[in-house]
């Protein structure tokens, strides 16, 4: 079935209304039972820990489901506010490399008194999180330790908590626009962190954090925050603070939207650099070429997470096509499998042309098929299947493709009908 994201579809919603109204044509429902469109599961969860009921959902990222590997797991707290903003943004920065995919879990928020930092409610809601969340998630998911809190507010000043008095829970900390209800900063420690890195010399936590300039109270606390870092925080500790200029004057929300981005990009910028990149083949081949290729994403795949399939692989099959190194491209094609979903159209049909090219007309009907289920209005697509089956002397499902090209022909007005038709015509 088609993945589309939330933000997705809502944009797709959006372009095909505007179209029907510019265009002034009328149109009719064709499916009037619609599609669900699931971007999670939700969970329940009580607990003699916390008062009330929690819902915890979980977003699988777009490989999950074609691999074996172990993903990073994101928490966005403030769930029921902000975790379909969080499955929306986080699926951009996947899908350009900026961070590993990611399994996202989105935490409600019964209560605020659970977040409120140096409170009794902060370490019971943490005794919730190791005790009950983390398992949960881990025994029923592919998971890497690698795991990133998210929060605003109240929640924000709940990862602050956690950082200073159980550094282990997470590796990276993004908290936008803390609130910290009044504590004394000053008082603040990170022992915690120091006797972490001391036992465990290799330790490396990440902070992003960062406010509106207009948030009164929570800028403050942010600044003295800052403040406190420059002179307490450990060796073991990356850090970075961000005060923003706001984008509107009421709606301080929008520091979640543009912190936690910019939080992610900042914390996994050592992923995104470790990226290969090839001028061309001869460079791809100077560097180890396919097998030192698969081996770095293997390993940056158990260092960081997410999945171990080598990104740019349509680059490559490009490359290999223009040099006609048939051989490399059927080893990408493997590595890259048959979504097709996403990819330029025109790309895809020229893969599919490239295997003609070399006599192997039946793998280019699977990507043609494949490519149908995305575009099954394209004339384009439904002539290069019927010339594919022509080439195979399959005249019965080559005429089948003739003659539905010719149906979206006459719909669209597409000046190739009468080709075509005399195409059609010429099969015996």
């Amino acid at each position: 079935m088609k993945r589309l994201s939330f933000l997705t579809s809502f944009l797709l919603l959006c372009l095909t209304v505007s179209q029907g109204l510019a265009q002034g044509e009328s149109s009719s429902l064709v499916d009037r039972r619609g599609e669900d469109l699931s971007i999670a599961k939700t969970y329940t969860f009580e607990t003699d820990r916390l008062a009330g009921s929690w819902q915890v959902q979980v977003s699988l990222p777009p490989s999950y489901e074609q691999t074996d590997d172990a993903y990073p797991v994101v928490y966005s707290l403030h769930g029921d506010f902000y975790f379909k903003f969080a499955v929306g943004g986080l699926q951009r920065l996947m899908e350009f490399g900026n961070m590993p995919e990611v399994i996202i879990v989105g935490i409600s928020n019964e209560s605020n008194a659970y977040f409120a930092f140096g409170s009794e409610g902060a370490d019971q809601f943490l005794d919730f999180m190791e005790a009950d969340i983390f398992p949960f998630v881990e025994q029923n998911y592919r998971t890497h330790p690698d795991r990133t809190a998210m929060g605003w507010h109240y929640t924000s000043g709940f990862i602050f908590h956690a950082l200073s008095r159980r550094p282990y829970l997470f590796q990276n900390y993004i908290p936008a626009s803390p609130y910290l209800g009044g504590y004394d900063i000053s008082l603040i420690d990170f022992q915690a962190l120091v006797e972490l890195a001391f036992v465990h010399p290799e330790t490396k936590k990440h902070l992003y954090f960062g406010v509106l300039n207009n948030e009164r109270t929570v800028t403050t606390a942010a600044l003295s925050l800052d403040s406190l870092l420059r002179k307490k925080a450990p060796a073991s500790l990356e850090w970075k603070f961000n005060p923003i200029e706001p984008d509107y004057e009421k709606f301080i929300e929008i520091s979640v939207y543009r912190l936690w981005q910019a939080g992610l990009k900042t914390v996994y910028a050592a992923y995104r650099a470790d990226q290969l990149e090839y001028k061309d083949l001869e460079d791809f081949e100077s560097k180890g070429g396919l097998p030192a290729m698969k081996k770095h994403y293997v390993e940056r795949a158990i260092e960081y997470g997410g999945t171990s399939k080598p990104p740019g692989l349509i680059s490559l099959m490009r490359m290999a096509e223009r040099a006609d190194d048939f051989s490399l491209f059927e080893d990408l094609m493997t590595i890259f499998g048959e979504n097709f979903e996403g990819v330029n159209l025109n790309r895809v049909l020229g893969f599919a042309a490239f295997y003609l090219k070399h006599d192997k007309p039946e793998k280019a009907i699977r990507i043609y098929d494949r490519v149908n289920q995305f575009y099954p209005n394209s004339v384009t697509v439904h002539i290069a299947l019927a010339e594919a089956y022509s080439t195979m002397n399959n005249s019965a499902k080559a005429k089948k493709a003739y003659k539905k090209a010719i149906v979206l022909a006459i719909a669209q007005g597409d000046e190739r009908r009468e080709a075509i038709e005399k195409k059609l015509a010429q099969l015996k």
